[in-house]
């Protein structure tokens, strides 16, 4: 990464989702401006050399401490400071209520919005299974978009300000558009980068586990599939496992490509389980 591209401006921090992303835009604009390399900086910092390289290849953990070195060497402010230490927190920390909580102050920012619009509605759409449950359930031949009707047919309980809010969010954000009169998913790519969205996809992941682990109990066996497997691995098969899985999910994901003449009945959602995340609506 370090010196591809010469950078004019010095980096704004608001731009950024990832503090690594940010930190070898920084150092680039610093290599130009300064005429100086990384053990040059490495040296002014009183750091180890090779140290920066290996945070920079995301091979070694970045420290608060070391993080406010940086900054005021390159004379960010207070607020810009308090941001990338957030940053850092979704980036580094083991406790999954601290980073959650440094999201939830990141997206509390305007400056953060107004740069990351899309960033931020990727966040919305994922801190609730039910907004992607709706966006999948207008695929559906009997899709009816009246908040009783989702209520009904969603199989775990949601209540309907949620779904109101759910729909009108949808459609703000042309997640779902009318088409021939009809609301249907606009098939807007969600992608999940480093940093915040890594973290927001494992939150969602969680949700659904719990949804699953209630699917025990709620739903009969047929309609769903928990499987699992308990055995010795070394370090080669547990890549070959994960590469197993992987897959897997790619001919899952081509399911419906393969048969597009069949109409939707159900909403399933697939992790290393199978459950519904609606039930059949009544005749």
């Amino acid at each position: 990464m370090w010196g591809k591209f010469m950078k004019k401006a010095k980096p704004k921090i608001y731009k950024y989702n990832d503090i690594i992303v940010f930190l070898n835009d920084v150092l680039v604009f610093f290599k130009d401006k300064d005429k100086k390399s990384l053990r040059d900086l490495s040296t002014e910092l009183k750091i180890a050399n090779g140290l920066l390289s290996m945070i920079l290849n995301r091979k070694r953990n970045l420290t608060e401490e070391l993080l406010l070195k940086l900054l005021e060497k390159f004379s960010y402010n207070k607020n810009e400071v308090q941001f990338a230490e957030n940053l850092r927190i979704i980036s580094f920390s083991q406790n999954y209520q601290n980073r959650k909580m440094a999201i939830a102050k990141i997206n509390k920012l305007k400056s953060y919005r107004d740069f990351n619009k899309n960033e931020f509605e990727n966040y919305k759409y994922l801190s609730n299974w039910y907004y992607v449950a709706i966006k999948e359930m207008s695929d559906l031949k009997d899709f009816n978009e009246d908040v009783e009707w989702i209520q009904k047919r969603l199989a775990y309980s949601v209540n309907q300000k949620q779904i109101d809010e759910a729909l009108t969010f949808l459609k703000q954000n042309e997640i779902l558009v009318y088409k021939n009169k009809k609301l249907v998913a606009a098939n807007k790519d969600m992608n999940c980068e480093e940093g915040i969205f890594k973290l927001t996809l494992s939150g969602f992941h969680k949700q659904i586990l719990g949804l699953a682990a209630d699917a025990i109990d709620t739903i009969e066996r047929d309609h769903r599939r928990i499987l699992g497997h308990t055995l010795t691995v070394n370090e080669n098969q547990i890549s070959e496992i994960h590469n197993i899985l992987q897959e897997a999910f790619e001919k899952i994901k081509k399911i419906n490509l393969a048969n597009p003449e069949k109409a939707s009945q159900e909403v399933y959602h697939v992790e290393l389980v199978s459950i519904p995340i609606t039930k059949k609506g009544e005749k």
